[in-house]
């Protein structure tokens, strides 16, 4: 009974280490381990009147994009939102360009490692 009074500090704790934040600019080139069925957002930001937008530019086997692309406008940034979710164990890597249709100007990858077979995969 003494050790109950610890039980609303552990779910916190396990709340907390669950929650992670939008893979952004800074996550370039990273792996990244998540499990089956694990929803994760790529944020990305462009320039308004560069010309110039975030497109995908990968075959995925493991990850699926779950809806369009949502793209806001703030003063002079646009900010691109790709909501993915995992789909079965595995590994892919996700690459984004920022591009006119014609020059590439940024790429932007990340390799997702899904479940306890993406780990034995990739090594």
């Amino acid at each position: 009974m003494k050790y109950f009074k610890y039980c609303p500090l552990f779910v916190f704790l396990m709340v907390l280490s669950s929650c992670s934040g939008p893979i952004t600019e800074k996550d370039n080139r990273k792996t990244i381990s998540l499990t089956e069925e694990e929803p994760f957002k790529i944020v990305l930001k462009g320039d308004v009147d560069s010309g110039f937008e975030w497109k995908l530019n990968s075959e995925l086997q493991f990850v699926k994009i779950e809806s369009p692309v949502i793209k806001k406008v703030s003063g002079g940034t646009e900010t691109y939102t790709f909501n993915f979710k995992t789909d079965s164990d595995g590994e892919d890597w996700i690459e984004l360009i920022y591009t006119d249709g014609e020059t590439i100007a940024k790429t932007f990858e990340v390799h997702i490692i899904v479940g306890a077979m993406g780990l034995i995969e990739a090594k």
